[in-house]
């Protein structure tokens, strides 16, 4: 839908309303439209990255802002995948979430990190991530990051081994 709808008030202020037309979906090739949750405490990044996911074709992800939430949505949504900061609010840090949805859930994790030091790197690997993106994140490694997880489980069939 596209078009404008103008609205004067009581007092003769007229209000204009323009509709955009909605944006295309970039769908990715190849890549299945599984589920997605974000695991992410910063609003603004957590909104842009859903609504990119979105774009790509993604059902609407699911916003977890502390490990408590994330564990709760991944019982009642079931995601494929987790996009999951490390640092993050609450009792549990990013790692540790993570851990708990691929050994509860085996849910495929992607870590997004402003921090590259080698002790993170360690404490990351023992999860078994799919992959580690820093941020600010590249798009492009993104999809690449998605496409992997998406062809892993449309190979096995399922979700990733719980461990």
């Amino acid at each position: 839908m596209k078009g404008s709808l103008a609205i004067e008030n009581a007092g003769g202020i007229e209000f204009i309303i323009r509709v955009k037309e909605r944006e295309k979906r970039e769908r990715i090739q190849g890549m299945p439209l599984g589920k997605i949750l974000i695991v992410e405490d910063e609003a603004i990044s957590a909104l842009d990255l859903q609504i990119m996911l979105e774009r790509w074709g993604y059902e609407r992800p699911q916003i977890a802002t502390t490990g408590d939430e994330a564990i709760e949505k991944s019982e009642q949504e079931r995601p494929d995948v987790a996009l999951v900061d490390i640092n993050i609010d609450g009792g549990m840090d990013g790692i540790e979430v993570a851990q708990r949805l691929r050994s509860e859930f085996g849910i495929a994790i992607i870590f997004m990190t402003g921090y590259g030091d080698e002790d993170i790197i360690a404490r990351v690997n023992t999860v078994n991530p799919s992959d580690i993106l820093i941020k600010p994140l590249n798009v492009e490694k993104l999809k690449s990051a998605l496409q992997t997880v998406a062809s892993h489980i449309s190979r096995a069939g399922h979700k990733c081994n719980r461990e």
